[in-house]
């Protein structure tokens, strides 16, 4: 009994994650349970997790095919393999082996890939603060008519992105352009660099702190 109670909180579960996955839209039933809302022949019907049937093929397969709609950031699809009763999916570590049967088989290889693939999408799409640092400008001869630019020291600006994506991109291009939106006839900005803000700065000390030390070090001389 213990047994086929957890087999089948462990469906529950992994129906739910297939659930997500696909977008199913959600409700909660006067039970209290949440429930999902499929789609098929243009008609619907609400499910619990454990009843979403998931191990009939004609649901199982559109699952695979949005494995292989996806792409990796190279552009390279996964591609679902499955061979008698055995499950491969390109582009990743996962492969499920002598399962009991094919449908099985799939079933578990599609719940590996989600809990893999929702794992990794967390971890790309981590926020972190991005400074842009630039060089200020002011235009003394505006009042003129004119341009006349002057340096007038640095500006930071700062994006809150995910730092992988500078990885795959140009930032010293695209921040100068964004800066673009920030420039007027009277003011501009241009791009320097950027750095990544992996923490928070450690406070150093307070202004007592600060004139304390530089009596301290006045008295030394």
């Amino acid at each position: 009994m213990y047994y086929l109670k957890k087999v089948s909180k462990m469906r529950d579960s992994n129906n739910k994650l297939i659930a997500e996955f696909m977008g199913l839209e959600t409700e909660v039933s006067n039970k209290g349970i949440v429930e999902y809302y499929h789609i098929e022949f243009d008609s619907g019907e609400w499910y619990e997790a454990e009843d979403l049937p998931y191990d009939e093929w004609n649901w199982l397969m559109p699952v695979v095919e949005k494995i292989e709609s996806l792409r990796d950031t190279n552009g390279n699809a996964y591609r679902f393999t499955i061979d008698m009763c055995n499950a491969q999916i390109e582009g990743t570590t996962i492969e499920v082996s002598g399962g009991s049967y094919k449908l099985d088989t799939t079933y578990k290889a599609v719940v590996e890939f989600i809990k893999w693939y929702n794992k990794k999408a967390s971890k790309i799409m981590s926020v972190n603060k991005v400074l842009v640092h630039t060089q200020y400008y002011e235009n003394y001869g505006f009042n003129e008519g004119r341009e006349a630019w002057k340096p007038k020291g640095s500006h930071i600006f700062y994006i809150e992105i995910d730092a992988e994506l500078l990885m795959y991109t140009n930032p010293a291009e695209i921040f100068s352009e964004m800066l673009e939106t920030h420039n007027s006839e009277i003011e501009k900005f241009e791009y320097r660099e950027h750095e990544i803000q992996w923490q928070d700065p450690t406070l150093l000390g307070t202004t007592e702190k600060y004139i304390n030390t530089y009596i301290s070090l006045k008295n030394k001389k």
